[in-house]
């Protein structure tokens, strides 16, 4: 008995003959038993259909040229989400029988596809308004709906709404246009034509973020690679793009652009002061001080070492101005570059003076030196640095040692004497009776 697949047709001409051509695949929805037809197959076998909720979505291909109305799916019961106004997709596709050899039973809720060796055209729907579909076409449908995918489609990936509180957000990526864009602090599910993007970091500002030491690395790392800094004092941003660069003054919740990354400050560290000792995020105003050592000589050549401590702050307009903050950051060394300033006056007005001015009068020789005078002639109380706006208010002398052993020796031979001198007035003062301070005739 010859066995026929359904849906075959052809015309034989005198002296010509044509093998029949099956469909390639159909698909067939339960509950229904079937057989397979000679040269079918199940392809994937029996498959659930798709019940997707609120916050899910499918994102489909094409495999083959669709066209379908939604007049067809609402009649068959199928819900098509739409996106940015137009049909986000297809409901389903014609089920077709393909033969008979053995008979899957196929339970309710669930669907199979059945492909043969050939080619068969997509169906064409014969009413209402018709979607076109070409090969290698995607969209997205959203829920809630159950969804059957057709013959000629493709479920590339199901897809989640992503849930943002209002500190994160995650970077997408337009895979048409390649732009990138930070969607923040609301709920987003990825269309057809986006994905995530993961924004990638300098090495040197990686390692400050998981150091824990920097004041910024204090932070939040946000899906898709955004990064999120609370109590950043004044982080510098700097863009890819030609943007104006942008500082965020704490405390202050610090998102990144996607074209976006931290301004690293290497800055001098130890004592006496060794550039690049430590880098940072971020830029403390202050107050603060730093210490550091010089060596100085007077004019007698007596070498000396002072170590000094210096307060210092940042001046910040009020209202803050863009350009003003800018210049914040223009010295990227600026601890370095001002020990260095500080020392190169201090020896210059200490080489003018003998080792025993400097001694008797050290204090007010290195704060003339430093903060200089006014039109009164008189120290001024402070210094200024017009290029980032560092302020220095203070100078602390901490110790006065001589380098030169020799030197040393003198100086403290010096004090011991001086010592004993006013030790034996005191003694015989006290002896005589005398008044303090007057000695005997």
């Amino acid at each position: 008995m010859p066995i026929l697949a359904p849906h075959i047709s052809w015309v034989l001409w005198k002296f010509s003959w044509s093998p029949p051509t099956p469909r390639p695949h159909s698909l067939l929805q339960g509950e229904k038993s079937f057989f397979l037809q000679p040269g079918e197959s199940l392809k994937e076998g029996i498959q659930d259909i798709y019940i997707l909720s609120e916050d899910e979505g499918l994102l489909l291909r094409a495999l083959s040229k669709l066209e379908d109305s939604d007049e067809v799916w609402e009649a068959q019961g199928w819900a098509a989400g739409r996106e940015r106004g137009a049909p986000a997709g297809l409901g389903g596709s014609r089920a077709g029988l393909a033969g008979a050899a053995g008979a899957p039973a196929d339970r309710g809720g669930r669907g199979l596809r059945v492909g043969s060796k050939g080619h068969w055209d997509p169906w064409h729907p014969q009413d209402g308004g018709e979607l076109h579909r070409k090969p290698g076409d995607r969209w997205l449908i959203r829920g809630p709906l159950e969804y059957v995918p057709p013959a000629e489609v493709e479920v590339l990936e199901r897809r989640r709404a992503t849930p943002l509180g209002e500190n994160e957000g995650i970077y997408v990526r337009d895979i048409k246009t390649g732009k990138v864009r930070a969607v923040i602090g609301h709920t987003y599910m990825l269309t057809e034509d986006e994905e995530l993007w993961d924004k990638e970091l300098p090495p040197t500002v990686e390692a400050l973020l998981s150091s824990g030491r920097d004041p910024v690395a204090d932070q939040i790392y946000l899906r898709g690679g955004l990064d999120a800094a609370h109590g950043a004092p004044s982080p510098g941003v700097w863009g890819h793009l030609p943007l104006p660069r942008r500082v965020v003054l704490g405390p202050e919740l610090v998102l990144l652009g996607p074209d976006e990354q931290f301004t690293v400050l290497s800055l001098s560290g130890g004592r006496p002061k060794t550039p690049h000792s430590r880098r940072s995020l971020c830029l403390l105003l202050g107050p603060d001080f730093c210490t550091d050592i010089v060596t100085i000589e007077t004019a007698d050549h007596a070498r000396l070492q002072l170590q000094l401590a210096y307060n210092w702050h940042f001046e910040v307009p009020s209202p803050p101005d863009p350009p003003a903050l800018s210049r914040l950051f223009s010295v990227p060394d600026f601890v370095g570059d001002a020990c260095k300033a500080l020392a190169s006056r201090i020896r210059g007005a200490v080489a003018s003076v003998s080792f025993d001015d400097f001694h008797k009068n050290s204090n007010r020789i290195i704060c003339s030196a430093v903060f200089g005078f006014d039109a009164e002639l008189q120290v001024r109380s402070c210094l200024r640095f017009p290029q980032n706006g560092l302020v220095v208010s203070s100078v602390d002398i901490q110790s006065v040692e001589p380098v030169d052993q020799r030197t040393r020796d003198a100086l403290q031979r010096s004090v011991q004497l001086a010592i004993e001198i006013t030790t034996n007035s005191q003694e015989a003062a006290a002896r005589y009776g005398l008044p303090r301070g007057r000695l005997p005739p």
